[in-house]
């Protein structure tokens, strides 16, 4: 799979694209879907297929001190696109310029003319140009215009009635959801980041943790989840206990992931952890007393022994 980051710098050799529009943040059921469909449709054709998609995410560019919220920061988003079998993505720079384009222009310009498109697909909420004002309603009406096929993609969901999308995925998380967060991405939530020094205390009470400041991913609610955890340059998921709290002494977001690794000892200090939540166990709750605090741990562990267990060794699939 290609990259491309620069359009200035991409060369048309005669491709014809099928492209998906959109910011694709977690790669849930519903990208999935559009992509797979895309594909279908790009062999149909005799053409390529590729995501084409936004960095940063509009909303931060719009407004750059909001709280962390994607589910898929940059390089996690390529990672899960490029296992779904596709021949490129194209990164467009979300700057003033994209933000300020007619929808048409975005069409025309970049589209047809620089990608020469043979067709595009969008979910049903795909909004683009300038205030947000082209639609799957105007790319019907572009793609009349232009010559290429277009498709929409309408909500899907499961049996349930639960949409397949980002906002629901949020909802999920910001509840302490795992499962539904789970139902809806086709895989647990997944979060990482460095593991860095802490205060040492739950290795002094029998229950050591490495600690993580996340990167630039939507933090769930507060509490103690049983998860797995994995060394992102190994191979292996391990089955863990996570706490998500608070961290006063930390500048900017204050989340601390303190992850225990169940029947497992090591130094991973300045190792890159990657965490998968696969259950919600309990609201965050101080617990000032020590004794108190390692019965409540261990109660914690025992359950988080208990929901991890249907999953396979080693992996984050059941």
């Amino acid at each position: 799979m290609q990259v491309f980051t620069d359009l200035s710098t991409y060369e048309m050799k005669g491709q014809k694209w099928v492209v998906a529009l959109g910011n694709f943040d977690g790669v849930h059921k519903g990208h999935q879907l559009i992509i797979e469909r895309g594909k279908r449709l790009a062999k149909q054709l005799n053409a390529q297929m590729a995501v084409v998609t936004f960095e940063p995410h509009p909303k931060k560019y719009f407004d750059p001190n909001i709280r962390p919220f994607r589910l898929t920061p940059q390089r996690v988003k390529r990672f899960f696109l490029s296992k779904l079998g596709i021949d490129a993505i194209f990164e467009l720079s979300f700057d003033q310029h994209i933000a300020e384009m007619q929808a048409i222009d975005f069409v025309e310009k970049i589209l047809v003319k620089k990608l020469n498109i043979v067709a595009a697909i969008t979910g049903y909420d795909f909004h683009f140009g300038q205030n947000r004002t082209g639609n799957p309603e105007k790319m019907k009406e572009f793609s009349q215009k232009f010559g290429f096929l277009y498709e929409c993609v309408d909500p899907l969901g499961c049996h349930n009635g639960l949409i397949w999308s980002a906002s629901r995925v949020r909802n999920a998380l910001n509840e302490g959801d795992a499962k539904t967060a789970t139902e809806i991405l086709g895989r647990p939530y997944i979060l990482e980041g460095e593991v860095i020094h802490g205060q040492a205390l739950g290795r002094t009470i029998g229950f050591p943790t490495a600690n993580i400041l996340p990167d630039e991913f939507k933090r769930p609610m507060r509490g103690v989840y049983a998860v797995k955890a994995k060394i992102i340059k190994e191979n292996i998921w391990r089955n863990a206990i996570a706490n998500i709290g608070y961290r006063p002494t930390v500048a900017g977001d204050h989340t601390l992931i303190e992850v225990h690794l169940l029947d497992w000892e090591g130094d991973i200090y300045e190792e890159k952890l990657r965490v998968a939540l696969l259950d919600f166990i309990r609201p965050e709750k101080k617990i000032d007393d020590i004794i108190a605090l390692k019965t409540q741990i261990k109660k914690d562990v025992n359950l988080a022994k208990k929901l991890v267990s249907p999953y396979k060794e080693g992996s984050i699939e059941k």
